[in-house]
C-alpha cells in the first residue's frame, strides 16, 4: 500500500524521469552531438542526422540504423539509445500507471518495473555515449555539441529516478503495535488502606 510518503516520492521519480525522458528525446533526435566551424563551412551531425554548411546553404543527409556505409561506432549507438528511450518510456508509464492506481491489486511491482527499465535505461545511454565518444575522430571528440550532454544529464537523472524509486522498495513496513488495554493504578492514602481492613 502506497503511504502519503510513498506517493510523494513516487512523483519525485515522476518528475526526475519525465524530464530525463525530454532531454533524452532531444538528445537522441537532434543533430548536435558534434558541430564545428571551418571558416565559411559549418559542419554538425547527430546519430540520425548529419549537416554541411557552406556561406548559408545548408545540405542534410539522413543516417539510417541499416545505412551500410555507416561505421559500427554510429549504429551501436543509435541502437542502443533507440532501446533505452522504449524501456525509459516504459518505466516512465509504469509510474504514471502506479501514482493513478495507488495500491489496487495487480499493480505492487510498478516499483520494481520502473526502477528496473530506468537502470537498463540508463546502463544504455551510458555505453552508447562511451562508444561514440571512444571510437570517433579526434575532431569530433572535441568539437561535442549540446546534444550528447543532454543525454549525460538524462543518465544522470534516471539514476537520480532509481535511487528515489529504491527508497520505497526497500522502506520498512510500518509497525503497528496491538492496542495494550489500559491498566488503572489506585493510589489510597494509608488510613484508607486501614480503614478498609
Amino acid at each position: 500500500m502506497a503511504t502519503r510518503k510513498h506517493q510523494g516520492l513516487l512523483v519525485a521519480a515522476l518528475c526526475f524521469s519525465g524530464l530525463a525522458l525530454l532531454l533524452h528525446i532531444i538528445g537522441f533526435a537532434s543533430p548536435y552531438w558534434y558541430s564545428q566551424e571551418l571558416g565559411s563551412i559549418t559542419v554538425h551531425l547527430g546519430l540520425w542526422k548529419g549537416c554541411f554548411g557552406i556561406s548559408g546553404l545548408l545540405v542534410c543527409n539522413d543516417y539510417s540504423l541499416w545505412d551500410s556505409d555507416l561505421e559500427y561506432y554510429h549504429r551501436i549507438p543509435q541502437g542502443l539509445t533507440t532501446i533505452a528511450l522504449i524501456f525509459a518510456s516504459i518505466g516512465c508509464f509504469s509510474l504514471v500507471v502506479k501514482i493513478c492506481k495507488g495500491s489496487k491489486p495487480g499493480f505492487e511491482k510498478a516499483y520494481l518495473v520502473a526502477t528496473t527499465t530506468f537502470g537498463i535505461a540508463d546502463v544504455l545511454i551510458a555505453i552508447a555515449l562511451v562508444i561514440w565518444s571512444l571510437f570517433q575522430t579526434e575532431a569530433v571528440r572535441n568539437n561535442k555539441d549540446y546534444s550528447i550532454y543532454l543525454e549525460i544529464f538524462a543518465a544522470v537523472l534516471f539514476f537520480l529516478s532509481e535511487i528515489v524509486l529504491y527508497l520505497p522498495i526497500n522502506a520498512p513496513e510500518p509497525v503497528v503495535y496491538p492496542a495494550m488495554p489500559q491498566t488503572v493504578s489506585y493510589i489510597t492514602t494509608q488510613q484508607q488502606s486501614y480503614r478498609n481492613w
